[in-house]
């Protein structure tokens, strides 16, 4: 119910966005925006579980493991991004868990080379906190995950 009253306002928002300039939120348009939405709440639980594991790892064994800790984090992240992405991001998919979960796989492995390389060039070159860093490169690949798994791994 509160979901629903979020949404309504939430496309009310956008709709006078467009109207501003001179354009008609369609309902196509719409969907792919408050999929997105979805996308960036369930990014963003995924975020804490990510970074929560990406910190205990640091924390015990010290910075020079933040590159063990992203992939650890990436690792149970990629479970608990599955598993709420089928459940209430793309819930409308043909796809089977199976071939979704092998494809969302691919999606995240595309993103989690682009984090790494993000995660080592801003620590080791730019000199980036390695408690900070992690946070920009998931800003950074965000929308390429959420382009990624939309087109290939939960396609409708």
């Amino acid at each position: 119910m509160i979901w629903e009253f979020l949404m309504k306002i939430g496309r009310w928002c956008l709709s006078l966005c467009f109207r501003l300039v001179g354009k008609e939120l369609s309902d196509q348009t719409w969907s792919v925006c408050e999929q997105f939405i979805k996308f960036l709440l369930v990014g963003c639980s995924n975020t804490v579980v990510v970074l929560v594991v990406y910190y205990i790892v640091v924390w015990i064994g010290g910075k020079e493991y933040y590159l063990l800790g992203q992939t650890a984090g990436y690792g149970v992240g990629i479970l608990n991004s599955f598993f709420w992405n089928s459940k209430f991001v793309f819930s409308d998919s043909q796809e089977t868990h199976g071939r979704a979960f092998i494809k969302m796989c691919a999606c995240y492995g595309v993103t989690y080379i682009i984090q790494m390389a993000l995660l080592y060039a801003f620590v080791e070159w730019f000199l980036m906190s390695e408690f900070l860093a992690p946070i920009v490169a998931i800003v950074i690949t965000t929308p390429i995950n959420f382009v990624l798994n939309k087109l290939l791994a939960f396609k409708e």
